[in-house]
């Protein structure tokens, strides 16, 4: 374990050596590669896939209360045997006798809260030096970024969580692996940058035989090869490539891998392109409908109703229009191909816009696009439309953007939103201070323009509604309808915030965010507002889930 991850295994703004460290010896755990635990090197023996699950779950929720019915769906997803609190009960005890003082597990509420402040953690540190990674590869700071990249990629063991239950594995682990991924990926980059070229091809030559279809890695390869004198393989390399995306994805070879080509058979420079590699998914995979049992299917799915519009935002009804429609399209882009997603995404808002008789103004539309252009490939992309009286003529397009991105300050920087002073402008700064943080959505309407980020909480490590009434830029609406959230049952802990920066508004959902982090709709009759951060919040009830907006 790099000695340096012990400032990363510490929230923000609290030091010492946690409640545990009067135990002999430095708990470690390990989450990239099987789920262990040790004490000064030694491994503690930890017996079963079910309590390594738990063990898992409690450490991925970084200190956030973790509830019955999560660490139930992980142990069991949606068919627990009758006994099963006692059991987690039962799991939880052995947990607690097996590693002591060390880290201390306490039931607070429907659920546990695992105190490692104290110990070293290996995914906060493969975060921490990938990220410093990344800003240094940013930085042009090619041969640092390397470094730290290499030693983030030390951190792992193996597959994550490889000793864990399959329920967990298939939530929790490709976002893991998907961030590894990522920082090789910076790596390889960085290497290319410093001219490794030869260093480079059997490396790329092994991980393009392990994922075939990967356009990244090929495109890499051919640079690689290139550069080491080795053309016509490069030439071969390309054209196994584009017959494989052709057979298997049924797509043409994308941007950065045509590029690398076309730089190769210009015989000029084949330098690494720079667009850093497409980051992952904000959250895990979606789970199956409650239902129905069945998967969304990944590609798209469109839905039709019709009938009265629902309250919007200020809590009043709106005149019911006589001929409202509401046509909603879900896609998520192909994690594979490297075509521009932001020309793709505009020409698929054009053809919807088109089939509604929606004006759309594709500079506009692509002027918004183009901020998050870098982050669209593997984004949840959602669009929808209302055609009642209030609403006629918009289009409203969201995709998500991963949480290593700041979605505020790019906004602002790129002229999408004007720089305010006004406190709401700060609570995406304090709320990651405060609180993990999965993912943002970006909500803009063809006509009307940016229009929210939406702040996507893990699944494991929702925010409690006090917690969260607390934070000094969160309107004081909030705090003082903790009362009527608590009387009319609507939730203790917050999964879903939208912030509206130019109503200064914030849209509060409770509970676990939406499948797939794709956000829900603001016009259902969840929605309420105060545009004033001293004004009390109007809650009320959805089919959606409870929202509270202030």
């Amino acid at each position: 374990m790099p000695k340096s991850a012990d400032s990363a295994s510490r929230p923000a703004g609290e030091g010492g050596a946690g409640p545990g460290a009067e135990a002999p010896g430095r708990l470690a755990f390990r989450l990239l590669g099987p789920v262990s635990a040790t004490r000064a090197g030694a491994a503690v023996p930890l017996s079963g896939a079910k309590v390594h699950t738990v063990l898992a779950v409690l450490l991925l929720a970084r200190g956030a209360l973790v509830a019955d019915s999560r660490l139930s769906a992980a142990l069991w997803e949606d068919a627990p045997p009758p006994t099963s609190n006692a059991q987690i009960y039962t799991y939880v005890s052995r947990l607690r006798k097996t590693l002591g003082n060390g880290a201390r597990i306490q039931r607070k509420g429907p659920g546990y809260v695992f105190d490692a402040r104290g110990a070293d953690i290996d995914l906060l540190a493969f975060e921490r030096f990938e990220r410093l990674g990344r800003r240094a590869f940013e930085e042009n700071r090619h041969e640092e970024a390397g470094r730290l990249l290499g030693a983030a990629l030390g951190c792992w063991s193996g597959h994550a969580l490889e000793n864990a239950t399959e329920h967990l594995l298939r939530f929790e682990r490709p976002p893991l692996e998907a961030l590894r991924r990522r920082a090789l990926e910076y790596r390889i980059e960085a290497d290319l940058s410093l001219g490794r070229h030869r260093l480079l091809v059997p490396e790329l030559l092994s991980l393009v035989a392990r994922f075939p279809t990967d356009e990244n890695l090929r495109a890499h390869l051919i640079t690689a090869l290139h550069h080491s004198d080795r053309q016509a393989e490069a030439v071969r390399v390309y054209g196994e490539g584009r017959r494989i995306l052709g057979e298997q994805l049924g797509v043409a070879p994308g941007q950065r891998l045509s590029g690398a080509y076309l730089r190769m058979l210009r015989d000029g420079s084949a330098g690494t392109p720079r667009r850093p590699p497409a980051p992952p998914p904000p959250g895990p995979a979606r789970p199956p409908d409650p239902t129905t049992g069945r998967r969304p299917p990944r590609r798209a799915r469109a839905t039709a109703a019709s009938g009265a519009d629902s309250p919007v935002h200020d809590g009043r009804p709106k005149p019911a229009a006589t001929d409202a429609r509401m046509v909603t399209a879900v896609s998520e882009a192909d994690p594979i191909s490297r075509r521009s997603a932001a020309q793709a995404l505009c020409s698929a808002i054009e053809e919807a816009a088109g089939l509604l008789e929606v004006d759309c103004a594709r500079d506009d539309v692509l002027r918004v696009l183009d901020v998050y252009g870098g982050d669209l490939s593997r984004a949840v992309v959602a669009f929808r439309v209302a055609t009642g009286a209030h609403r006629a003529g918009e289009l409203d397009c969201r995709f998500t953007v991963p949480r290593d991105v700041d979605p505020y300050r790019l906004a602002v920087n790129r002229g999408l939103l004007e720089e305010t002073d006004h406190p709401v402008a700060r609570l995406l700064a304090d709320l990651r201070d405060n609180h993990p943080v999965d993912g943002y959505g970006i909500d803009f309407g063809v006509v009307g323009g940016f229009k929210k980020i939406w702040v996507v909480l893990p699944r494991t490590a929702l925010c409690d509604v006090e917690e969260l009434a607390g934070l000094p830029s969160m309107p004081r609406g909030l705090g003082e309808s903790l009362d009527f959230i608590r009387r009319h049952g609507l939730g203790d802990t917050v999964g879903l915030l939208g912030i509206d920066y130019r109503n200064r508004t914030v849209n509060v959902y409770f509970g676990e965010p939406p499948a797939g982090a794709s956000p829900p709709s603001p016009y259902g009759p969840c929605s309420a507002r105060s545009t004033r951060p001293n004004r009390a919040s109007r809650c009320s009830g959805s089919a959606a889930g409870p929202s509270a907006s202030t």
